[in-house]
């Protein structure tokens, strides 16, 4: 079941934009100011997760680890998610893209306890993504394929013995759904203007 966040959405964008009172504000509220405030708002951090790598908002040369940028996505979920079910939500199972190495997946349970997630287990996002869907019957092989704004993401999925296990996956960080979008634009839109 999609819990939908506090705007009624069933997604919460990877977004975050430092305001005029230098608060953190997360997902559509952030992407919406990518037009007007530019300098502030920040996408794609999760790709830089464990890199060490310093991010900077322009309007008070503020800066911050990806790690604490995806910490305060992951609180406004889990706050989403103990207003919706009337109780207080400690432990979630969280994705994370197959192609994230251990530095990466560490950087991830860092940002899940920074938001108070006690127990909080990763999962490839092929597995889970399988399993919503059921999974593949026993023997059978899928390819599970995901596009994110910046990136896609293919994997071989089986299931032997009971057990749902990637065999094998590849990406590839220059190709997803923006460069999508603007092939369709430059494409199909800008001919027809």
């Amino acid at each position: 079941t999609v819990i939908p966040n506090g705007e009624g959405a069933g997604f919460t964008p990877t977004a975050v934009w430092l305001d005029e009172e230098e608060h953190l504000v997360v997902g559509s509220r952030a992407l919406s100011r990518v037009r007007s405030d530019p300098d502030n708002v920040l996408t794609g951090f999760v790709k830089q997760l464990g890199s060490g790598e310093l991010l900077r908002f322009a309007r008070s040369s503020q800066v911050a680890d990806p790690t604490d940028l995806v910490a305060a996505l992951i609180r406004s979920l889990r706050a989403d998610a103990t207003r919706r079910l009337g109780h207080y939500v400690e432990d979630a199972v969280l994705t994370a893209p197959s192609r994230f190495g251990p530095k990466q997946r560490q950087a991830l349970a860092v940002a899940a306890r920074k938001a108070g997630l006690v127990y909080s287990p990763l999962l490839q996002e092929p597995i889970a993504a399988a399993l919503a869907y059921g999974g593949p019957s026993e023997g059978a092989t899928w390819l599970v394929y995901h596009f994110a704004g910046r990136s896609f993401d293919a994997a071989l999925v089986t299931r032997e013995g009971g057990v749902v296990e990637v065999v094998s996956h590849a990406f590839d960080d220059r190709l997803g759904g923006d460069q999508l979008d603007w092939e369709i634009v430059r494409k199909v839109f800008v001919p027809a203007v």
